[in-house]
């Protein structure tokens, strides 16, 4: 087995452990925030089978759930529907289409690198506030070695870095995070960690 595969398995192992951890912890802040209603942001389609792992544990926990993504329903057998979420909605999580304060928790799992511009996070962020009484997102640390989307080493160290597919628009260190944040949350993770969680409740 050559270098490149080994990597990936590793990379892999380490994903799946990553995402269990990423969902015990959404699953306690939950918990202890008495969350009932609950909207996922940047949810996908099932495509490949690690998607969405940390997003159908919170499901399976039994919230009154809202799915919200960019996709569309497609017609035939080999596509996954949305239909696969409780209550699947088309939205931009930059422009949410609810109400105030309409949900106990807002959850967005590795979406705001995906968003677009500085602007654009921003907008994701404040939308988060806006919509949910508390809310989580998380996102791959752009200081850690390895890039977790495309199991690349030290190039998106580099200022400008997209995956080949341009859909990463723009890694964030604890710096950048805390920078696009109001004051009050909480960040977890360090700057060499390979997670960082932003967490905002009505109890902090």
């Amino acid at each position: 087995m050559n270098v490149r595969a080994l990597r990936r398995r590793a990379t892999l192992a380490y994903s799946h452990w990553n995402r269990e951890r990423k969902a015990a912890f959404a699953l306690q802040f939950a918990r202890r925030h008495n969350v009932r209603s609950l909207l996922l942001v940047g949810v996908s389609l099932f495509r490949l089978p690690t998607e969405n792992a940390v997003e159908q544990r919170l499901v399976a926990a039994g919230f009154d759930v809202v799915a919200s993504g960019l996709g569309q329903a497609a017609d035939g057998p080999d596509f996954d529907q949305p239909t696969r979420w409780p209550n699947y909605v088309v939205a931009d999580g930059c422009r949410l289409p609810f109400a105030t304060k309409s949900f106990d928790l807002v959850y967005s799992n590795a979406v705001i690198e995906h968003v677009g511009t500085e602007s654009d996070q921003r907008a994701f962020v404040e939308e988060h506030c806006r919509v949910g009484k508390n809310w989580i997102i998380t996102c791959p640390n752009r200081w850690f070695p390895v890039e977790s989307h495309t199991d690349v080493l030290f190039k998106h160290w580099k200022a400008g870095f997209t995956d080949e597919y341009g859909s990463i628009t723009r890694l964030l260190g604890p710096r950048d995070l805390r920078e696009l944040l109001p004051r009050g949350p909480r960040i977890y993770g360090t700057v060499l960690s390979p997670t960082l969680t932003a967490t905002s409740s009505t109890g902090a």
